[in-house]
């Protein structure tokens, strides 16, 4: 694994992934300083994911629930396309316990989603339910069978490939008619640059 993946498992970035390689990184209640194992590659570093769970796995004896499983952050990363479950934004992913950790310690992924910081802050108070939380789950799972998939976030404002098709769709019909025998309704030739020069808005 590279330093962008182990980053995006981790949520740290690069250089604190340097960090945790070269110095080491605290574990929070016995101290002790955990290293991440890590082969040096010419400027950069290959990290095995055994190494990398034996690192997380440090911190999961000290703070248990936060750091899960590589193999879990990469199916709940893949299932939500590497962004957050409910907006799609692919910033920084946490990875949230549907079934709260401390009431049952697990890591199912049925049971757990991959969310940004304020969905998944949303998503623990209880401000987003836990019915909303797996039909979120049952949509990632129905985008895969060919439903709409995110593409672009913008606030509460989401725009998916179907979005885009019928957009389209719609302008081509509306630009282009039948009688224009598929050429644009629009000039769009180069404008004489004396002619430009003189436009005003």
């Amino acid at each position: 694994m590279n330093l962008n993946e182990v980053a995006t498992i981790l949520k740290m970035s690069r250089d604190q992934v340097r960090i945790a390689i070269e110095v080491g990184i605290e574990l929070p209640k016995s101290h002790k300083i955990a290293r991440l194992e890590a082969h040096q590659v010419g400027n950069s570093y290959d990290i095995e994911e055994s190494d990398l769970d034996g690192f997380i796995e440090g911190f999961e004896s000290e703070d248990p629930g936060r750091h899960p499983p590589v193999k879990v952050c990469r199916e709940l990363l893949l299932e939500a396309r590497h962004g957050c479950a409910i907006c799609g934004e692919s910033t920084i992913v946490e990875f949230h316990h549907i079934i709260d950790f401390s009431s049952i310690g697990h890591y199912d992924t049925a049971h757990m989603l991959a969310l940004c910081p304020t969905h998944h802050g949303m998503c623990t108070i209880g401000k987003i339910d836990r019915i909303a939380q797996y039909k979120y789950k049952k949509d990632l799972a129905n985008n895969h069978n060919g439903s709409s998939q995110f593409i672009y976030s913008l606030g509460p404002a989401n725009f998916s490939w179907e979005d885009l098709r019928q957009i389209i769709t719609t302008l081509h019909s509306t630009v282009v008619g039948k009688h224009l025998l598929g050429k644009s309704g629009f000039d769009f030739s180069e404008i004489n640059i004396a002619k430009k020069s003189n436009y005003s808005v």
